[in-house]
């Protein structure tokens, strides 16, 4: 009701008097819609109006979210250190300049005729290339879509960042955390590349600094990996097949579900699929005390049987 109330204030919905569908049902076709990914005939049997009926409200109702996504799609607070970061020695001697983690994810596309070959990816399917910046209260700062699923990572970026889509560069002496399919420039934080981040199979301790960093880097940024997740868990729509919509509404419904994430986060943020996170997040976290304690005990044991051995060589006649 909360989201209603906002189109309807906004302006982001218009109404009039004479509409035969009121505001809630209209938020309820499109929400039903984008959750359970249902077609025109299940929403005509289901709410018992006429295609172009509902045709028309999900579109104004998808326009007004976006349009209010224009205004709660926003960083924040970005010259503060987030609690995450400085609470967690794993970050805090590290990151403490991190303001998000920014990454793309690949979306099913219904290209129009002609167009197909530009938007398939390199499994071969039809998707459009969305660039995402995430802050670490899983909420977005920036949502770039409607590139083509051929377009690489690197190249999205650049077309954000000379377009006219009002790319948040990070303050001065900030920067975003990357993959290592972006550039490592001013703003923008990649790992080291030909190192890996994980340990060898029954080895211990880390190799070399840079795997600890990016050991420590890749905790980090798995925010953007787990929010892509829960993004597309809740909006089944996401995860495909597409209807045969118009690129733009395609564009507009990845828009709309970001926003719908972005609202649900805010308002309500003991949502089930939230406290998932929550608790994952700190299953990760007991694991890895746990790791780096007996990493430490491992070391400490290894030291006292070499001393004794060391002292029972001397000991010998």
């Amino acid at each position: 009701m909360r989201l209603c109330e906002i189109l309807v204030s906004g302006g982001y919905v218009p109404q009039n008097p004479h509409k035969r569908v009121r505001i809630e049902e209209a938020v309820c076709m499109t929400l039903v819609m984008l959750c359970h990914n249902h077609r025109m005939r299940c929403l005509v049997e289901r709410f018992q109006h006429s295609p172009e009926a509902i045709c028309r409200n999900i579109h104004e109702v998808l326009w007004g979210i976006c349009e209010l996504g224009q205004h709660l799609i926003c960083p924040r607070n970005q010259n503060e250190i987030h609690p995450k970061i400085y609470t967690d020695r794993r970050f805090a001697n590290w990151f403490m300049n991190v303001v998000g983690a920014m990454d793309g994810t690949h979306v099913p596309a219904h290209p129009p005729s002609g167009e197909q070959m530009a938007y398939m990816n390199r499994h071969g399917q039809a998707t459009q290339n969305v660039l995402a910046i995430y802050d670490f209260d899983m909420c977005f700062s920036y949502i770039y879509a409607s590139r083509e699923g051929s377009a690489h990572d690197a190249r999205v970026l650049n077309g954000a960042l000379t377009g006219l889509t009002h790319f948040p560069m990070p303050p001065t002496g900030k920067y975003y955390l990357v993959d290592s399919a972006y550039r490592n420039i001013p703003g923008f934080l990649a790992p080291y590349r030909g190192t890996p981040r994980q340990l060898a199979q029954g080895r211990w301790g880390f190799s070399s600094p840079r795997q600890l960093f990016n050991n420590q880097y890749s905790s980090l940024r798995n925010v953007i990996e787990r929010c892509f997740g829960e993004l597309k868990r809740r909006f089944s729509i996401l995860r495909g097949p597409v209807p045969n919509f118009y690129m733009t509404t395609q564009i507009n419904v990845v828009i709309a579900c970001c926003t719908l994430h972005h609202f649900i986060r805010n308002k309500l943020p003991e949502d089930d699929i939230f406290n998932d996170h929550e608790q994952e997040m700190e299953v990760e976290e007991d694991a890895s005390y746990v790791y780096a304690y007996l990493s430490q005990l491992i070391k400490f044991c290894t030291l006292i049987i070499w001393v004794c051995f060391n002292w029972c060589r001397l000991g010998e006649p």
